[in-house]
């Protein structure tokens, strides 16, 4: 499916010149060795465990821990919950967008295969996850404003 979508996505002429992403910061690692590689990123590659509990938005995960890394990135520690499914064991790039809504609604013009709803945090912070080629998942996040304002949506 993803392969017949980057087919018409081709054909659409969304390209390099059509980016919707303006970068990235955080990158999930879900692993249901979860105690372990919290261990290994904290006393073997150094890094500090910044926040670290219970999942609180993201039903596809039960803990997390963040470690943030000397440029200000992020890399965040999560374990899988039964709604996991195609994010389980996988490394997931979280690529930044000026506007959640509106990338999403690009996206699937575009032709991408969803594999969430959308998620959204107090703050107006939202994220979605995509399916690319070879299993592979990416998280497209960024603010989610109401229809015709600039202001935050709120969510849960």
């Amino acid at each position: 499916m993803v392969a017949a979508n980057l087919g018409r996505m081709a054909e659409q002429g969304a390209g390099a010149d059509a980016s919707l992403l303006s970068g990235f910061d955080w990158m999930l690692s879900c692993t249901e060795e979860f105690d372990s590689t919290v261990v290994f990123v904290r006393d073997i590659l150094g890094l500090t465990i910044a926040r670290q509990g219970i999942a609180q938005t993201d039903s596809h995960f039960s803990r997390y821990a963040c470690a943030e890394l000397p440029d200000g990135g992020t890399l965040e520690i999560v374990e899988p919950s039964q709604a996991a499914g195609p994010l389980r064991g996988r490394q997931i790039l979280c690529l930044r967008v000026p506007d959640l809504l509106e990338a999403r609604a690009e996206l699937e013009r575009r032709g991408a295969v969803l594999a969430s709803d959308v998620f959204v945090e107090g703050d107006g912070l939202g994220w979605i996850y995509v399916q690319a080629p070879a299993g592979n998942v990416y998280q497209i996040y960024g603010p989610v404003t109401r229809p015709g304002t600039s202001s935050p949506a709120n969510g849960g």
